[in-house]
């Protein structure tokens, strides 16, 4: 990864999903109990999918209080799963909507980022859900 200007840039050879982050969480599986990573990203996916809609929401309607609300949240639980970039993007947007610097402009270029790494982390996330 690298940074350019005031958003951070992927590299396509990077994961969506830190391997290592995952490899932690498979850790507190117990023996006869219900895949606890696939519950981690079933709850993922449900919460995030309404957060991605709800920040489209809040930049159509200039709310950048609700924007960072969400971004928040969002970096704190994708962080958990590994989503690492997806996470930084999440704490980019939380920090703009709170400046008084933000232009709508500057708050959509990183939503956008943000809606294109989402696409990947739920196609890495959904593999994971497959293979445990």
């Amino acid at each position: 990864m690298y940074f350019g200007g005031n958003t951070m840039q992927k590299n396509t050879t990077d994961s969506a999903i830190n391997k290592e982050t995952i490899q932690k969480l498979k850790k507190f599986q117990k023996p006869e109990q219900p895949n606890i990573l696939t519950k981690f990203i079933v709850l993922f996916l449900g919460s995030s999918s309404e957060s991605m809609k709800q920040i489209r929401a809040a930049l159509r309607s200039n709310n950048d209080e609700k924007i960072s609300e969400i971004a928040h949240s969002l970096k704190s639980s994708s962080n958990y799963l590994g989503a690492l970039t997806f996470s930084n993007y999440c704490d980019q947007l939380q920090k703009l909507a709170e400046s008084e610097n933000a232009t709508p402009s500057s708050i959509t270029e990183i939503v956008n980022h943000l809606e294109t790494e989402y696409i990947q982390v739920v196609k890495e996330l959904e593999e994971y859900k497959k293979d445990p």
